[in-house]
């Protein structure tokens, strides 16, 4: 128990600290960007005296190390900051969008992952049969394929050709995801694909190696069946890496989710964003950024913490 809440701890305290660095990023990365805030907001209107007092309205003339302090001060008690568009909380923008990419992460997660775990464990156990060619020159297709193109390809083959289900999304914001199910395949099937042939091909090579191993021959030559082969002896050790490679992938798909949610206009995180830094919206951008960098870094830390737990040998370490 003593070993297991130092681990722990270990990895709660490495997640604190990357967050304050993810943190310091963002903040320098949204400081030095192009123009000026102060303009943005005034627009032509803008002279000498109103640019010098929104500057100080909104602290921008205070030195960086205080702002920041002040900025994650905030942040740390909830408070985002406000708008400098809507003028209203950023909370109030961020929140109801993130619910919606989160929904849309979760379906393709929930699509891809187990998909990609039975295809790859299905090639590597076939390896150089017909099966693991069709798997891999699959995998390998939309490994390739950049996610608009393939959102392109999707809105066409499935809202034009055969006009199944809607090409973009056009709803509230403000609505949960269930009362526009039908705008959420197609999202979900372009971001699927491309985490599918990740995961996949990373299983495949995985099982291709664990089947060479000692302990396995040995457990085939007992005469063991396939399927306690798989479920006893294979999983337990395709599991540990995959669980990195996929958290790994959450920032791939972090990233994807803007490219998708573009394209299909998803009411999430991705498009808002983009928005805001088309109006230099700064508050909101450093709230979407922390916020995605934050989910990023746990989505790490419980990988690293679920792979200790199943692998014996990585528990005691």
């Amino acid at each position: 128990m003593v070993a297991v809440a130092r681990v722990i701890l270990r990895s709660v305290g490495g997640f604190v600290v990357t967050l304050i660095a993810a943190s310091v990023i963002v903040f320098a990365a949204t400081t030095i960007l192009p123009g000026s805030v102060a303009n943005a907001i005034l627009g032509q209107q803008a002279t000498p005296e109103m640019v010098k007092a929104i500057e100080h309205r909104l602290h921008l003339d205070e030195p960086a190390p205080q702002r920041y302090a002040r900025w994650l001060a905030g942040m740390a008690h909830g408070d985002f900051g406000t708008s400098l568009t809507a003028n209203q909380p950023v909370a109030d923008l961020v929140w109801p969008r993130f619910r919606n990419t989160a929904a849309l992460a979760a379906a393709a997660f929930l699509a891809a992952v187990p998909l990609s775990i039975a295809l790859g464990i299905m090639g590597g156990l076939k390896a150089g049969s017909w099966i693991d060619q069709v798997i891999s020159g699959i995998t390998l297709a939309m490994l390739s394929i950049p996610e608009f193109v393939v959102g392109t390809v999707l809105v066409f083959a499935f809202a034009i050709t055969i006009p199944l289900l809607p090409a973009i999304t056009l709803v509230d914001r403000n609505l949960v995801p269930v009362s526009f199910a039908s705008a959420l395949i197609l999202p979900t099937l372009a971001l699927t694909f491309s985490l599918l042939a990740h995961t996949g091909r990373l299983v495949r090579t995985i099982v291709q190696e664990t089947q060479a191993s000692d302990y396995m021959r040995f457990a085939t030559l007992k005469g063991l069946t396939t399927g306690r082969l798989i479920f006893r002896h294979l999983l337990p050790n395709v599991l540990p890496p995959v669980l990195s490679v996929v958290a790994l992938n959450v920032g791939w798909l972090l990233s994807g989710v803007v490219v998708v949610e573009a394209v299909f206009n998803y009411p999430g995180v991705g498009t808002l964003i983009v928005s805001a830094v088309n109006d230099r919206d700064v508050p909101v951008v450093q709230a979407i950024a922390l916020l995605l960098g934050a989910i990023y870094i746990l989505a790490n830390t419980l990988a690293d913490l679920i792979s200790r737990a199943i692998n014996p040998v990585l528990r005691g370490s």
